[in-house]
């Protein structure tokens, strides 16, 4: 990645957009009503609590790669809604390497393991629900 200290994660409610028909377009393509992680440009949304995934946190940061080899946020935006309408969210280029580098960096943790194919799982069924391992993270604050 070019530029990690451009990075920045925002943990709150994920901004979605307030336009009806647009809504229901990223429910249709198996997007959920509620994702826990969305990333543009450098900034990672996270809906998650403090408790973040690691494959999720890996997920968005691919994301970030992503969006740096398509050469804007425009760029990117264009590339992955094109790709979920043409194969759905599953399917999409784009997010199959997010998860294959989230699966590859979880490998390792059981935890974060059972936390990928439980969301997998609950994506190919169209539901969609919090799931989240125990994975503790501190803020650098919280250290002072």
């Amino acid at each position: 990645m070019a530029h990690p200290e451009e990075i920045r994660i925002v943990l709150g409610p994920i901004p979605l957009p307030k336009a009806i028909s647009l809504a229901k377009w990223i429910e249709r393509m198996g997007i959920g009503e509620q994702p826990e992680g969305l990333t543009l440009g450098y900034a990672i949304f996270l809906d998650c609590g403090l408790n973040i995934p690691k494959g999720l946190l890996v997920h968005e940061l691919r994301h970030c790669y992503q969006g740096e080899q398509a050469g804007s946020l425009n760029g990117f935006v264009c590339q992955w809604l094109s790709e979920i309408a043409k194969f759905g969210y599953l399917d999409a280029p784009m997010e199959v390497d997010a998860r294959a580098w989230a699966w590859a960096s979880v490998l390792t943790d059981e935890k974060s393991n059972i936390w990928v194919l439980k969301s997998l799982e609950a994506r190919k069924k169209g539901e969609v629900q919090k799931m989240t391992p125990n994975i503790q993270y501190q803020s650098a604050r919280s250290q002072k």
